[in-house]
């Protein structure tokens, strides 16, 4: 009795101190339920056809029964959607090259089919002709699928068409077996084919799993340095150190760049080592650009601290700094593909991620090195975004932040 009164005892004690922290009890319900619901929706395209997760942009420059039949038939594929149309300033108008091209560097599709002009024509004149099929090379599984349907659609196409027109004009007497075999060495399976275009160059190498999880991985960490430097500011204040420092003849903002570089110089050689672990373990391709990676990784690496100071200005507590921090981080990082690539979610999603988080924009720079052996230029963009949130952080902390 003795023994069950004290464990009931001690447990009571614990539940109490638990209960003085509601944000922490929160915490624990709410950031999992938010990153199933997130990941559930970002997936959804995995597991329901009605998402159509081969989205594929259809540039019809032929205009011919052939189009319409290729169209037809891929329309039947379960699970395949075809964008034969785009709208531009609110008019729907017939998808074209550049389209299709634009939407494959940003990563929103897989792949694109071109249907060249005068193929039904080509056809028509017992004369071979061959479609094109765009790709992202990062994604070889799904445009292999791709290329798979495109061959079994045009194989079909092209026996069918032989054969229509032999037996049009088939001898008397010749039965139906022979006119297909007369169809087939006329004009063969292969009159109607298929041919892969990247639309992205890429390195030499193949990419992994390790090209997404590696780079993915070690952002979200990053970012979590942010709740290092929002504690070391609080814990200053907690025990009246800021007060003192006052006191002393050092400028406010030396005070808070001698907290903050620790922060950054931390998260930049957690950030460095994570991807030569990568690189050396694991044979994640660091790129052809040492200069491109150095700012990307430097401009991921300014956010933790300068959120950090942000979140140590607008809270009361280290309970909520805490609960805030985790909170924001895994949302982030479930929303803005380092978990996964944005690819293969929604384009309502996708456009949320470069809107409300750190990830998407530091994923899209990794990325552009890491698997498509991109240069500084190219990532100028994502460093100038990282950069810019950093520093907008940075001034609304500085401006909020209480020194006594």
């Amino acid at each position: 009795m003795a023994l069950l009164n004290t464990v009931r005892a001690i447990a009571l004690k614990d539940l109490k101190i638990r209960a003085r922290d509601p944000g922490g009890l929160v915490l624990m319900f709410v950031v999992p339920l938010l990153v199933i619901t997130i990941a559930s929706f970002a997936l959804s395209p995995l597991y329901s056809r009605s998402a159509g997760r081969l989205r594929l942009p259809l540039v019809d420059l032929d205009r011919g029964d052939v189009a319409r039949e290729v169209a037809r038939r891929l329309g039947e594929v379960p699970g395949l959607v075809l964008e034969a149309t785009h709208q531009v300033d609110g008019v729907v108008r017939p998808m074209d090259l550049a389209e299709a091209r634009r939407r494959i560097r940003a990563g929103a599709r897989f792949g694109a089919l071109m249907l060249p002009a005068g193929t039904s024509a080509a056809l028509a004149a017992g004369k071979p002709s061959t479609l094109v099929l765009l790709q992202d090379p990062a994604d070889p599984a799904t445009t292999a699928l791709l290329y798979s349907i495109m061959n079994a659609v045009t194989v079909g196409l092209s026996a069918e068409e032989a054969t229509a027109r032999v037996l049009g004009r088939a001898e008397p007497g010749l039965s139906h077996d022979d006119a297909r075999l007369q169809a087939r060495t006329r004009l063969g399976h292969g009159a109607l084919t298929v041919k892969q275009e990247s639309v992205i160059p890429r390195l030499r190498r193949h990419i992994t799993p390790f090209q997404q999880n590696v780079p993915g991985v070690a952002v979200t960490f990053a970012l979590l340095m942010t709740i290092t430097a929002g504690l070391s500011l609080l814990r200053e204040q907690g025990a009246g150190t800021m007060r003192r420092i006052l006191l002393a003849p050092v400028s406010r903002a030396s005070v808070l760049l001698g907290k903050l570089l620790p922060v950054y110089l931390l998260t930049l050689a957690q950030l460095l080592v994570l991807l030569l672990f990568g690189n050396l373990v694991l044979g994640v391709d660091l790129g052809t650009s040492p200069v491109g990676l150095a700012l990307v990784v430097m401009a991921v690496a300014a956010a933790p601290p300068a959120l950090g100071l942000m979140a140590a200005a607008l809270v009361r507590s280290e309970a909520q700094l805490l609960s805030a921090s985790i909170l924001i981080i895994m949302v982030m990082s479930a929303l803005g593909g380092s978990w996964w690539p944005l690819e293969l979610v929604p384009d309502g999603l996708r456009t949320l991620a470069y809107v409300f988080t750190i990830n998407a924009w530091a994923m899209d720079g990794l990325k552009d090195l890491l698997w498509y052996g991109r240069g500084v230029v190219d990532v100028l963009p994502e460093v100038g975004v990282l950069v810019g949130i950093s520093l907008a952080a940075l001034a609304l902390g500085t401006w909020r932040f209480r020194w006594t």
